[in-house]
């Protein structure tokens, strides 16, 4: 990650840990975390296996695919396996950074809401059932 998008994700987001995907694996799976930025081209991991490994040990963190590459299909690809959202890091200007992340977060608690809801319901359901049946 260049210096000036190392910058505006620090002005961003704090605590910022900044990891590779083996050490991000085990944070994810260990630390309070509000989302994850995620390279697709790291030394140790690169394309779709970082996100899904992410997204499989992660669990309900939020994941933004970050890539170097110009193709709406990688993003479009990252956010079919479960990531958020995508930015291209030429892309990257101003506050957009802090707002795609902080969307995604905020997109993410409300699929965690709905998911209690849903569950609520059902048990509401059954309850009904078992003492009307």
């Amino acid at each position: 990650m260049d210096p000036v998008t190392f910058a505006m994700l620090a002005a961003a987001c704090a605590p910022l840990v900044h990891a590779e995907t083996a050490r991000a694996l085990v944070v994810v799976e260990s630390e309070v975390i509000d989302v994850v930025l995620a390279d697709l081209h790291l030394p140790d991991s690169a394309g779709m296996d970082t996100v899904s490994r992410l997204l499989e040990r992660g669990g309900d963190i939020p994941v933004v695919v970050l890539t170097g590459v110009d193709d709406d299909q990688v993003g479009s690809e990252a956010v079919r396996r479960g990531a958020q959202d995508y930015l291209v890091k030429q892309e990257v200007r101003g506050g957009i950074l802090g707002r795609v992340l902080r969307y995604a977060i905020e997109r993410r608690a409300a699929e965690s809401r709905e998911q209690r809801r849903v569950g609520d319901l059902e048990a509401a359901y059954a309850e009904l059932e078992r003492t009307q049946g």
